[in-house]
């Protein structure tokens, strides 16, 4: 009888180690803080543990000069094919109450007038201390784009060098303090978001 490799059974219209079901499965299981078999019977996908672990593994980022473990010449994992993406698209990361920790959290708006300030801002801002999160963000009808930063302050020291940095980068600019966050809503979505998938690429169980 010929073996089948692991995480190919006869089901769906991809590999199941290649397919986005399983990659957006393991980010749902990680929220989860569980990935075996009996949160993806529940999950209604045709998945086992070790296509979602193989799919999860090919976009992990990893650092400068990192080895994989196991056997020299092992091979690779396979980058899923309807995954879009030109580099890692997953980084291990932590879910911090700031508030717990005695730090308050800001949210920043800043404006600028061209897309080259906003490039020129948005790796200035990868480069700042205090800073946790940055996105640049498309225009609307008029030409001025903006940027979206979360900034973590320790003391009131840190927020006044923060918003003189805030000043350099845009002469419009605003930010307002979080009074509550809560990443409890993203394991529904994107268990919704692993059965969209599911049910394109034929892999609901």
């Amino acid at each position: 009888m010929a073996e089948r490799q692991v995480g190919r059974p006869a089901t769906g219209t991809i590999a199941k180690e290649r397919s986005a079901t399983a990659a957006r499965a393991y980010v749902a299981s990680r929220l989860a803080q569980t990935s075996d078999a009996q949160f993806l019977d529940g999950l209604g996908v045709a998945l086992n543990p070790s296509a979602v672990s193989r799919a999860g593994r090919a976009m992990l980022w990893h650092p400068a000069g990192y080895k994989p473990r196991g056997r020299v010449g092992e091979e690779p994992a396979v980058t899923p094919r309807t995954v879009k993406t030109t580099g890692p698209a997953l980084r291990d990361w932590l879910a911090v109450d700031t508030d717990a920790l005695d730090l308050r959290a800001f949210v920043a708006m800043l404006t600028v007038d061209t897309q080259a300030q906003q490039l020129s801002a948005y790796r200035t801002l990868q480069r700042t201390v205090g800073i946790v999160h940055v996105m640049t963000l498309s225009p609307e009808s008029e030409a001025r784009r903006r940027l979206l930063a979360t900034a973590l302050i320790d003391e009131d020291d840190d927020r006044q060098w923060l918003a003189e940095a805030f000043g350099r980068l845009s002469s419009t600019w605003s930010w307002l303090q979080v009074e509550q966050e809560t990443l409890e809503p993203a394991l529904r979505t994107w268990k919704a978001l692993t059965k969209a998938a599911a049910r394109r690429e034929g892999l609901t169980g």
